[in-house]
């Protein structure tokens, strides 16, 4: 691109201002654009592009001279300047409010010479769309450099480098944007949005689709920004009688698409895909609304918040719902699976057993596989997967995982803990007994592999039969079974006995019935605990089904130990020896205070061990500077305010309790970092805003954000956001209920805020539950105090 201006030489002066300007035929303001060009000539030759004729243009605009050397006309146009026009417009607007910072004219520059040259390739092209893109950025483009704000352009990176990296690195500085530092924040990431796009269209990575021709946007477009989905029926059960106005309600959420989304660095450091959101959700009406048979606005307003409040109550997941089983209509259903006397077929039966024990639908149960032993299962089976093992009586499956959860890098894998992406569960000897003989037989057509325990020409019989059985259980309103509420009961009773949702789903392979959530991709959890509660619901239903009989568990033969659920949690140890390695850094550094950079070691061994207790004792998502303020806390009551969640305009604010080592630290920092400043005001230096700062070489103080850290922090080289992947299951080992674990993490959806109007959760033993394991958690990663005196 440096040498795009070589032919301006043999060109007319008219002609070479008319394919610098693209002006209008009248040349409106001339005396602006002319000012604005003598300060963006010399400016070409700076940026090293081989444009011989800037100094001569540059010259005669300097002289005042640039009128004699055009021909003006009548305005064929005279509406729409800035839009028909935007070159033009631009360097009007330049010169008239004299907006000459460097790095604006240093981006005037870049876009004038990417302009040439992509209007030079366009020249021998007969392609209509391709000139209406060219068009369409390059008015968004010169809207950005006329309206960006000074503090704003202090974010562009370089333009002297290839521009797939300018590209990237504008992506980073708009999420590098610091909404405390630009009034209005959100003007601001959107002109960045429209060079990004600019560049986009240039380097050939996106075309323009005007909006009447786009496509409906779908959940896997790779170009997908803005995604709509229609909230479903809130009774989830389509058996159920309760009607519900929800499906004509639509959730408007605006996401990246999949490509972007594994491309961010955020999703690289560990982040899960529904944290990333670029702006809060909302919902609108599908339904419009019918003036003519008396509808109006505020009638769909009352409508409106009704349904909300219906949605919030039901996203509670309260005990004992309509949706669940009594132990009446369990008793019943157990006496019907263990009855040999009546005549219903064994696979159904078998099927119905699979669904109350597996936790899946009949769909799901009906693809079920069987084997003999373990020699015959998949090395990675689905978590939607069931194969029954005939020798052992017990069910094998995947642990359920989110499609876009990060890989397990080589580099990586020493310091992570075991994982296993399997469980093996025992069935209740009383139904083992019922089915083992229809089991065992259909598992000796398996040689090598598992072979399909329900044969395709048994399926539809099936599906009536089970039909069948429900219909007499419930004659005569005896019950009130469903084969929604059947195969969702196991699910029902692990939250129940186990206090956390997720680790029900890792086990039954369900969405949480409020949505996709965050939690199961940071949750992990001991294979063995899964086991134990799993065999404590059997052996309730055992007592219900044989109340005279002693309760008997299977034996397990496949080994329980090991964690599932996420795979990239670090070893414990390792985090120890880290926490240590940064306490003898900062002892080592008090020793030099009397050298030269004494003070700025002392200072970034402090800074880098409280950073390090920060995102381990409080969960804080690695995307901005954590604790921006000194008010975002308080150490009297040891609560921290976080608001981290990326574009969510601090909706997603959540309250968590701070451990007695880490208030103490932070009193200790405060101190500090005032004394550090007070010897540092003499000097001439650059000062942050934020509570948190590293000291540079020059003792200039930079803002604490995750790509300074990784460069402050260069011992630790790790991902930082692995420490929510090993606090959210070591916060469930230390017995803190699922919901508070979800409070703490952030992990929430719509109807489920910790502190909303439905919400029972208890502000003081939230507090109290919560902080108390976090002082153990502490303990077990060794935590100390450090200060500046030793």
């Amino acid at each position: 691109m440096p040498s795009i201006f070589q032919d301006f030489v043999d060109l007319p002066v008219a002609e070479q201002f008319e394919r610098l300007v693209i002006p209008r035929e009248d040349w409106k303001g001339i005396n602006y654009v002319q000012r604005a060009l003598e300060r963006i000539l010399p400016a070409f030759v700076e940026q090293g592009y081989e444009f011989v004729a800037a100094e001569n243009l540059a010259s005669i605009c300097r002289d005042g001279r640039m009128g004699e050397y055009l021909e003006k006309k009548s305005a064929s146009d005279a509406g729409g300047f800035q839009t028909v026009y935007p070159q033009h417009g631009g360097l009007y607007a330049l010169g008239k409010d004299e907006l000459f910072e460097p790095q604006r004219i240093a981006l005037a520059v870049f876009v004038m010479a990417c302009v040439e040259q992509w209007r030079h390739s366009l020249k021998d092209k007969n392609d209509p769309a391709a000139s209406k893109d060219f068009n369409k950025r390059h008015v968004v483009v010169w809207r950005a450099i006329r309206k960006i704000s000074g503090p704003a352009l202090h974010y562009l990176p370089s333009l002297d480098q290839p521009v797939d990296r300018i590209h990237d690195d504008v992506e980073e500085a708009m999420q590098g944007l610091d909404e405390r530092k630009l009034a209005d924040h959100g003007a601001q990431k959107n002109y960045l949005g429209y060079l990004r796009l600019f560049l986009e269209s240039y380097l050939g990575w996106r075309k323009y689709e005007p909006r009447s021709q786009s496509k409906q946007i779908e959940k896997d477009s790779a170009e997908q920004w803005l995604l709509e989905k229609k909230i479903p029926v809130e009774k989830r059960d389509p058996d159920s009688e309760i009607i519900s106005g929800a499906s004509e309600i639509r959730q408007i959420e605006f996401r990246r698409s999949v490509e972007a989304l594994r491309s961010s660095d955020h999703f690289k450091d560990g982040i899960a895909p529904e944290e990333l959101s670029d702006s809060p959700s909302f919902h609108q009406a599908v339904t419009p609304i019918h003036t003519k048979r008396g509808g109006s606005l505020t009638q769909s307003v009352r409508t409106q918040v009704s349904r909300q409040m219906h949605r919030r109550r039901l996203a509670q997941l309260l005990p004992e719902r309509w949706e669940v089983l009594n132990d009446d209509e369990l008793r019943k259903l157990g006496i019907l699976l263990l009855d040999d006397g009546r005549h219903f077929e064994p696979t159904t039966i078998l099927a119905l057993s699979l669904m109350l024990l597996t936790g899946r639908e009949l769909d799901e149960v009906l693809k079920a596989r069987v084997g003999n032993n373990q020699c015959q299962l998949p090395e990675r089976p689905p978590s939607s997967g069931v194969y029954v093992l005939a020798e052992s009586g017990e069910w094998h499956t995947g642990i359920k995982k989110p499609d876009d959860r990060r890989l397990r890098k080589g580099k990586y894998k020493p310091a992570l803990e075991l994982h296993y992406q399997s469980i093996t569960l025992p069935f209740p000897p009383v139904i083992w007994e019922r089915i083992k003989a229809l089991v065992r037989k259909r598992a000796s057509s398996a040689k090598k592999q598992c072979a399909s325990l329900f044969r395709k020409a048994e399926t539809a019989s099936v599906r009536s039969e089970v039909k069948a059985i429900i219909a007499e259980i419930n004659s005569r309103r005896r019950a009130r079974l469903t084969q929604f509420r059947i195969a969702y009961q196991l699910t029902e009773e692990l939250h129940q006995k186990g206090g956390d949702l997720i680790e029900a789903c890792l086990v039954t392979n369900r969405e949480p019935p409020s949505g996709p959530s965050a939690a199961i991709y940071y949750h992990h959890t001991c294979r063995q605990r899964l086991v134990e509660r799993y065999v404590e619901v059997t052996s309730r239903w055992q007592t219900l089904w044989c109340p005279n009989e002693p309760v008997k568990n299977q034996q397990i033969t496949l080994p329980i130990d090991g964690n599932v659920g996420s795979d990239l949690v670090i070893q414990e140890s390792l985090v120890r020896q880290s926490f240590k390695g940064l306490r003898e850094q900062a002892k080592l550094d008090y020793a030099r205070q009397g050298q030269a950079g004494g003070l700025r070691s002392l200072h970034n061994a402090i800074m880098n061990y409280l950073v390090m207790m920060i995102y381990w004792m409080t969960g804080y998502r690695a995307v901005q500077d954590p604790i921006a303020r000194a008010s975002d806390f308080n150490l009297k009551r040891r609560i921290l305010f976080i608001t981290d969640k990326t574009g969510e305009g601090a909706s997603h604010a959540r309250m968590v309790p701070l451990c007695q080592v880490l208030a103490d630290q932070l009193s200790i920092y405060k101190k500090h970092a005032a004394n550090v400043r007070a010897r540092l005001s003499v000097l001439d230096r650059e000062r942050q805003p934020t509570f948190l700062f590293y000291l540079d070489e020059d003792l200039n103080e930079v803002q604490v954000r995750p790509k300074t850290i990784s460069n402050y922090l260069w011992a630790y080289s790790l991902p930082l956001n692995f420490s929510r992947h090993w606090l959210r299951g070591s916060l469930r080992e230390q017995g803190v209920p699922g919901a508070y674990v979800n409070a703490f993490m952030g992990h929430w959806g719509i109807g489920q805020e910790p502190w909303g109007k439905h919400s029972s959760i208890d502000p003081l033993d939230y507090c109290d539950v919560v902080g108390s394991a976090m002082d153990k958690l502490s303990q077990r990663l060794g935590l100390e105090t450090i200060t500046e005196v030793y």
